[in-house]
């Protein structure tokens, strides 16, 4: 029976002071309910499907979210096949395909829980590009009506102004990590000659690690747009402290990492985090988007309260998250721990 992969994911948006609950009505809702939106890649096209919204309740807190599915519409092409008494036999075909997964984000505190619905589903890092993709044109359409309303109201101004005022979104969905897969993948050095941690600016989030804490605020203060710390040694870092300092940098899903070295070898190696991303398996995904939206839901808090990984939440996240549940009137999901993954 094949098994389903769940990946945990951060997702921040960033525009100016503006982070994704208070973008969410202007670009993020627009850019999942938009079905126009679509991104082509070589000969595969992506979209976003059957998004809605809903209040999940968990042990008496209720927290918004919103589910959805991303599809991947592609053609598989063969050349040949082989034959036991033919070998190899010419012949062209091509069999069109949509593969899909489902994720589940967590406005409260900006995690993305995502099952690979079928083989060969986007990876998540396709899921990235296409919510980067809609985020921005939406963002585009948006500065192209103030600019039309501008013009009917005959208050002349320019897409350049409009743009400074109301700036560009920053996108970006960030694997958390697996602390056993860090050990792991740090394990694969003989030497690690470069740590480079690039921090992202965070949604409304406290943030848990005193040494990155005083980064970004230096980095708020500076109205740094990137801020990237690089620890290098040509003779090679310290592994133990390595572990530590990227378990410490990449646990709540606000920085890109990137680590050079070498293998036993001597050969060049580098990773970034892909490479120790935590993974979990479904046996089932059952039918029902709301079942589906269920279980990840589940998923997550259970791990989360296995201190798998940090869940952070402000109170004005909270009061955001709860707001735009009542606007959007979205639904109740009334849960509890070891719902049924096979039901539907």
């Amino acid at each position: 029976m094949p098994r389903h992969q769940v990946e945990f994911a951060n997702v921040v948006v960033r525009a100016g002071e503006s982070e994704l609950l208070d973008l969410f009505d202007d670009l993020v809702w627009p850019a999942l309910t938009n079905k126009q939106l679509k991104r082509t890649h070589g000969d595969s096209t992506f979209f976003i499907s059957d998004c809605r919204g809903f209040v999940a309740h968990w042990n008496g807190k209720p927290q918004s979210v919103v589910i959805a599915r991303i599809i991947k519409t592609t053609k598989l092409k063969r050349e040949q096949y082989y034959d036991e008494r033919q070998g190899i036999v010419a012949d062209q075909r091509t069999l069109d395909s949509a593969p899909s997964g489902v994720f589940l984000l967590i406005l409260n505190n900006h995690k993305l829980i995502y099952v690979h619905e079928t083989a060969h589903a986007p990876p998540i890092g396709q899921v990235e590009n296409t919510l980067r993709r809609f985020i921005l044109a939406t963002y585009d359409q948006l500065i192209r009506s103030k600019f039309s309303a501008h013009q009917k109201r005959g208050t002349p101004v320019t897409q350049r102004t409009l743009r400074t005022e109301f700036p560009r979104p920053d996108v970006d969905v960030i694997p958390l990590p697996h602390e056993g897969s860090i050990a792991e993948f740090i394990n694969v050095f003989d030497v690690i000659k470069t740590i480079e941690v690039r921090l992202i600016r965070p949604n409304s989030e406290i943030d848990l690690n005193p040494f990155f804490k005083v980064a970004r605020q230096e980095q708020e203060r500076l109205k740094s747009k990137q801020t990237t710390i690089t620890q290098r040694s040509t003779e090679g870092l310290s592994d133990t402290e390595a572990k530590r300092y990227v378990t410490a940098a990449t646990r709540q899903g606000n920085a890109r990492i990137n680590v050079r070295g070498t293998d036993e070898r001597g050969v060049k190696i580098s990773g970034n985090n892909d490479n120790f991303n935590i993974k979990t398996y479904l046996n089932h995904v059952p039918k029902s988007i709301t079942t589906i939206a269920k279980r990840l839901f589940t998923e997550f808090q259970k791990l989360a309260q296995d201190n798998h990984f940090p869940v952070s939440q402000s109170q004005d996240a909270g009061k955001k998250a709860e707001h735009l549940a009542q606007v959007h009137d979205w639904p109740s999901l009334q849960l509890r721990g070891g719902d049924d993954e096979s039901a539907d």
